[in-house]
């Protein structure tokens, strides 16, 4: 999924983005705030000054 189909979604109230690829992304300033990344891979994203207020991180297993 590109950055932009994820922020639509977001917008549209969208929350689980489980497994996404968002290797290199810029994020920066993003508020992406009660997001579930569980298992996303944002190797070398840039994420600064982003909001991610109770947001899910969590390895899958």
């Amino acid at each position: 999924m590109e950055l932009k189909e994820l922020l639509n979604k977001y917008n549209l109230g969208a929350r689980k983005f489980h497994n996404i690829v968002l290797r290199e992304a810029d994020l920066t300033d993003i508020n992406l705030s009660a997001v579930d990344f569980q298992g996303a891979d944002l190797r070398q994203s840039r994420l600064g000054k982003s909001i991610f207020c109770q947001a899910n991180f969590k390895k899958l297993t």
